[in-house]
C-alpha cells in the first residue's frame, strides 16, 4: 500500500491522477491529509510518500517528524522524503552553491544583500510560481521590489533574493528541463524552450527540432547520474527538479515536493475559457494577493508609505514610521483617488509586471478604455497579453484584437487574442480573421485556441477547415483535439463517424499518449453530439476486455446529456453581414 501524505488544500494533483491516469492504482494508493494525522491511532505498513514538506507549519512538521521516527523502525514501512533531512528551497540552493554544484547564490530578504552579484530577482521560498519581480540591477531596485512584494501580500520572511544565472544559448533562447524522482529512479518529464529567462510551458516555442530534442531527453535520460547526485544532496526521494544547463553543468532552480503528475479528462471536459494559460496551478490556486482582492490598493498604499520611510537609503531594508492602523485610516481617506491612481499606474508605471498586474485586476475595464487600448501596443509581452484579455468585454476593439492575433510576435499574446475574439460581438469581422489565423499561424497552441474560438462563434463557414484539422496526421495532437471540440460546438453530425474512430482508439492498449489525447477529445465531442446509436458506436470501449479507464469514460459519456439535441446537424453557413458599428 502507498500512503500519499499531502496538505488538504493541495491534494488536487494526486486526486486528478487517481481519477484518470492512475485509475488502476486507486485501491493501492491512499491519500492522507497531514492535518488529519493526529486522529490516527495506528498506521499500517507500506510506503509513505511525504509530499509538500515545505508547505507545513512548524507544528505539523514536528508531528510528522515524530511519526516518521516511530514508524521508520517498523518492519515493512518505507518513507520517501524525510521531514527532518529533506532540504527546503533556501537550504537546498545554499548547499548546492557551497558544493560548487550551482553557480549562483541565494539570500533571505532580511539579510545583508550587498555581497550578491547583480542582476538578482525575488521569489518566495515556499511557493512554486517562479519569480515575483523582474531582474533587478541595484540595491535601490531590490528595496523597491521588496516593498512591492510586501504590499502585494507576500511575507517578508518568505522572500528570497536570487542571483540571476544566465543559461541562454547564443541565440538568446533558454531551456528548462524537468524530471521526477521516485525512490532512486529518475524519470525525465519535459523540456521547455523560449526567449524568457523565467520560462513557463505556455511560452515554449515549439519547433520540430525542439520536439525531437525533448523526445530524446525523456527517452534517453542523459542527465540521470548528475540528477541522482543532486537528489542525494537534497535528501529527496519524491519530487520534481527544474533545472537549466550552463557550460555543460546543471544549474538547479528548484525541487518541487508536490509536483503536478498530469492533467486528466476533466480538463478536456471543461469550458475552453477556463483552460489554464501559462499557469502551474489552476485558476484560483495559491494565496490571493491584496492587489487582486482590492484593485488600486498598491498604488495608493505605496504613495502613503513614501513619505514615512526611514532608515539608511543604502540598506536593503527600510522601515516605516506609521503604524498599520494609521496607514489603514489614511488609505480609507484616499478612497476617492483610487481610480485616478490606478489609471496613472496603467499608463506610466515603469515596471511592466506592475502594469500587467494592474490590467489583470480591473473589475470594469470599460472605465479605463483609453489606458487599455494603449496597452495593446505596450512593448512588454505580459502587458500586451493582460491588455488583450482586459479588452475582451470592450466594444469596438475587434480590429485591434485582430491585429494582435495576426501580427504579435508572441504566441502568448496571440492566444489571448484568440480567446478574446471568441467573445467578440462582431462575428462577421472576427470569424474571417480567426479562419486566416488557423491557416497561417505557426504556433500549435494558437491554432488550438483559434479552433475553440471558431466553435464558440458557431462559424459554420469554417467547417471544412475544422474537419481537415481533425484528420490531418501532420497536425499537432492538441490542435486535432481542439478541432474535435469545435466540431462538437458546431453540432457537426457529418463528423460523427470520424470522431467514433478516434474515440475507440482509447480501447487499444497500444495507443500512445497523442492518440489518447485525440481520442478523449473525440469521445467528449460524441457526448455533445449524442447520435442515436451512441452506445453501439462505443461498444469497443464498453467491452469487457477494454481498459478499465476506457470503460468508465464511455459509461460517463452515456450518462451525460447531449448539447446538440436529438439530431445533431451542422448549421447552414451564416450570411455575411456588414461591419459592426
Amino acid at each position: 500500500m502507498i500512503h500519499f501524505l499531502v496538505p488538504a488544500a493541495q491534494d488536487i494533483g494526486i486526486k486528478d491522477y487517481l481519477d484518470v491516469s492512475g485509475e488502476s492504482l486507486r485501491n493501492d494508493i491512499r491519500v492522507l491529509h497531514y492535518e488529519d494525522l493526529h486522529k490516527h491511532r495506528e498506521f499500517v505498513a507500506g510506503t509513505y510518500v511525504l509530499s509538500a514538506l515545505d508547505q507545513l507549519n512548524p507544528a505539523l512538521t514536528k508531528l510528522v517528524g515524530e511519526i516518521h521516527r516511530q514508524l521508520n523502525r517498523e518492519k515493512g514501512v518505507r518513507f520517501l522524503n524525510d521531514p527532518e533531512r529533506t532540504l527546503k528551497r533556501f537550504d537546498l540552493l545554499t548547499e548546492l552553491n557551497s558544493r560548487g554544484m550551482n553557480d549562483f547564490r541565494v539570500a533571505r530578504a532580511t539579510r545583508d544583500l550587498r555581497s550578491l552579484r547583480f542582476p538578482v530577482f525575488l521569489r518566495e521560498e515556499r511557493l512554486h510560481e517562479g519569480a515575483i519581480s523582474p531582474l533587478l540591477n541595484s540595491q535601490r531596485e531590490v528595496r523597491h521590489a521588496i516593498g512591492q512584494a510586501i504590499v502585494q501580500g507576500h511575507e517578508l520572511h518568505d522572500l528570497l533574493v536570487v542571483e540571476f544565472c544566465d543559461t541562454a544559448n547564443e541565440n538568446g533562447f533558454y531551456r528548462k528541463y524537468g524530471a521526477f524522482v521516485v525512490g532512486n529512479r529518475v524519470i525525465p518529464r519535459s523540456l521547455n524552450y523560449g526567449r524568457h529567462w523565467m520560462l513557463k510551458h505556455a511560452e515554449t516555442e515549439y519547433t520540430m527540432p525542439i520536439v525531437q530534442e525533448e523526445l530524446k531527453y525523456v527517452s534517453e535520460n542523459t542527465h540521470q547520474g548528475e540528477l541522482l547526485e543532486i537528489f542525494k544532496v537534497a535528501q529527496v526521494e519524491y519530487g520534481r527538479i527544474d533545472y537549466g544547463i550552463k557550460n555543460g553543468k546543471i544549474q538547479t532552480w528548484e525541487i518541487n515536493l508536490n509536483p503536478t503528475i498530469g492533467r486528466g479528462l476533466r480538463d478536456l471536459d471543461s469550458d475552453a475559457s477556463a483552460w489554464p494559460s501559462g499557469r502551474v496551478r489552476r485558476s484560483g490556486g495559491g494565496r490571493k494577493a491584496a492587489v487582486v482582492k482590492q484593485p488600486g490598493l498598491l498604488e495608493t498604499l505605496t504613495e502613503l508609505i513614501a513619505s514615512a520611510i526611514r532608515g539608511d537609503p543604502q540598506a536593503a531594508l527600510l522601515w516605516v514610521s506609521r503604524s498599520q492602523r494609521h496607514l489603514a485610516a489614511e488609505l480609507a481617506a484616499h478612497e476617492p483617488a483610487l481610480r485616478a491612481s490606478l489609471a496613472q499606474a496603467l499608463g506610466s508605471d515603469p515596471d511592466p509586471r506592475f502594469r500587467a498586474r494592474a490590467l489583470s485586476v480591473l473589475k470594469d475595464p470599460g472605465d479605463f478604455a483609453p489606458q487599455v487600448a494603449r496597452a495593446l501596443n505596450d512593448p512588454d509581452v505580459r502587458v500586451r497579453e493582460a491588455a488583450v484579455r482586459a479588452s475582451a468585454t470592450l466594444s469596438n476593439v475587434t480590429p485591434a484584437l485582430i491585429q494582435r492575433l495576426a501580427e504579435d510576435s508572441w504566441p502568448l499574446v496571440r492566444i489571448a487574442a484568440a480567446d478574446a475574439l471568441a467573445e467578440s460581438s462582431s462575428p462577421a469581422t472576427a470569424e474571417p480573421a480567426l479562419a486566416r489565423a488557423l491557416d497561417q499561424d505557426d504556433s500549435p497552441h494558437v491554432r488550438a485556441r483559434v479552433l475553440l474560438a471558431l466553435g464558440a462563434h458557431h462559424a459554420t463557414a469554417a467547417l471544412p477547415k475544422i474537419r481537415q484539422r481533425l484528420v490531418d496526421k501532420d497536425e499537432w495532437p492538441l490542435v486535432r483535439a481542439a478541432a474535435a471540440q469545435a466540431l462538437a460546438a458546431l453540432c457537426d453530425a457529418s463528423s460523427v463517424a470520424t470522431l467514433t474512430d478516434y474515440a475507440n482508439k482509447l480501447a487499444d492498449p497500444m495507443s500512445d499518449a497523442n492518440q489518447h489525447l485525440i481520442g478523449a477529445a473525440s469521445l467528449l465531442a460524441l457526448s455533445d453530439l449524442r447520435p442515436s446509436d451512441l452506445k453501439a458506436r462505443l461498444s469497443p470501449l464498453l467491452a469487457k476486455g477494454a481498459p478499465a479507464q476506457a470503460r468508465q469514460a464511455a459509461d460517463a459519456v452515456l450518462r451525460r446529456r447531449g448539447a446538440c439535441g436529438k439530431s445533431a446537424q451542422p448549421k447552414e453557413p451564416a450570411k455575411v453581414r456588414g461591419p459592426a458599428s
